[in-house]
């Protein structure tokens, strides 16, 4: 029997070890960032900076983030003709709904103020661009914008990788079948 010829699939390392430039915030820096929420208990900043950072949302759908939706694990976010479903992750479950147990929230949104009219978004902004500066993260990389980019270059190495292992398995099972049935 024939050997099938195959050919090297070639994925580029920056893909797949990803260095973030300068004005991203990296792993390290989010990671410190949680820690510092943590020891300056912080709750509503540790909450809202993983919240972004897991899942990706955007600042205007907070209001969104309700008891019923975290509890479901999921949230339909609708924009003109397309809806996009966010998913959170069971740590963040986790977090939120203890977030909301302890100011009061058995329902609806989960980030409000006191009067329980939705938090805005400067505030939203001002409580992580707070919590960077104490964690001793670079104002261009204590952000909202940073955070969600952060989710999406962990997505994308997560999926760049998950596809190599695809084409890896998919090219074996080519290589058994022309061992076994191939013309040569």
């Amino acid at each position: 029997m024939g050997r099938l010829k195959t050919e090297a699939i070639k994925i580029s390392p920056a893909l797949l070890h990803r260095t973030p430039n300068a004005a991203e915030l990296t792993r390290r820096e989010y990671v410190r960032m949680l820690q510092t929420a943590r020891s300056l208990e912080d709750e509503r900043g540790y909450v809202l900076t993983k919240l972004f950072a897991t899942t990706g949302i955007a600042v205007l759908d907070i209001p969104s983030v309700t008891v019923e939706a975290v509890r479901s694990g999921q949230l339909l976010i609708k924009s003109g003709e397309k809806t996009e479903i966010i998913r959170f992750p069971a740590s963040l479950q986790e977090d939120l709904l203890r977030y909301a147990a302890d100011n009061g929230r058995t329902a609806g949104m989960i980030f409000t103020k006191k009067n329980g009219t939705p938090i805005e978004r400067t505030q939203v902004s001002l409580y992580v661009q707070k919590l960077a500066q104490a964690a001793q993260v670079p104002a261009e990389k204590g952000n909202i914008r940073a955070l969600r980019q952060l989710y999406k270059t962990t997505i994308s190495g997560i999926e760049a990788n998950f596809d190599l292992l695809v084409r890896q398995a998919y090219e074996r099972q080519l290589e058994t079948e022309q061992l076994s049935v191939g013309w040569e």
